[in-house]
């Protein structure tokens, strides 16, 4: 059996001992990687034509169905004046064919002779409808390409066209 030498003291073990005082606990971490978007999307215009006016640029937010880009309207008054002043024509070709068939009819004209004034007539017409077709359609591509929405919601990362540059169709 052991005993403790009794004419030594036991000595205390050391204590480190600090202030206490109220304040903040700060813990920060620290890291690299990459962020990577979970949708994204290239948008293509999907007709060409001159561009009028971009409406975003990069870094703005849009949301599904945004305008992003408009387009000019087709120039194409010197073709309607054309063809406009060719519809007049024939109106005033399809007056000339209705008096001469009155004409005809008038002065005792055979019935062959009726016969080929009535379907010059209805070739007159036929080509005054026609060329109102064509006016209709030269008015449809008057109108300017449809405007180019944005198809998500999302952040302009780039935007690779100006006001004026033409847009190439893109599939």
């Amino acid at each position: 059996v052991l005993w403790p030498d009794s004419s030594k003291e036991a000595s205390a073990a050391p204590l480190n001992t600090a202030v206490v005082a109220k304040g903040n606990i700060l813990n920060s971490v620290t890291g690299s990687g990459s962020v990577s978007a979970i949708h994204s999307e290239s948008i293509r215009t999907k007709e060409a034509g001159e561009v009028d006016q971009v409406m975003v640029a990069k870094g703005d937010v849009v949301k599904k169905g945004d305008v992003l880009i408009t387009f000019v309207p087709n120039d194409l008054s010197d073709k309607m004046k054309e063809a406009e002043k060719t519809l007049a024509t024939l109106k005033t070709t399809l007056e000339d064919k209705q008096e001469n068939y009155k004409t005809l009819a008038m002065n005792n004209a055979t019935e062959d002779e009726l016969a080929s004034a009535k379907t010059a007539i209805e070739k007159a017409e036929s080509d005054i409808i026609d060329q109102q077709e064509s006016i209709a359609t030269i008015e449809e591509d008057m109108l300017p390409p449809d405007p180019l929405t944005a198809p998500i919601d999302g952040t302009i990362t780039a935007v690779n066209i100006t006001d004026g540059e033409q847009a190439q169709k893109r599939w």
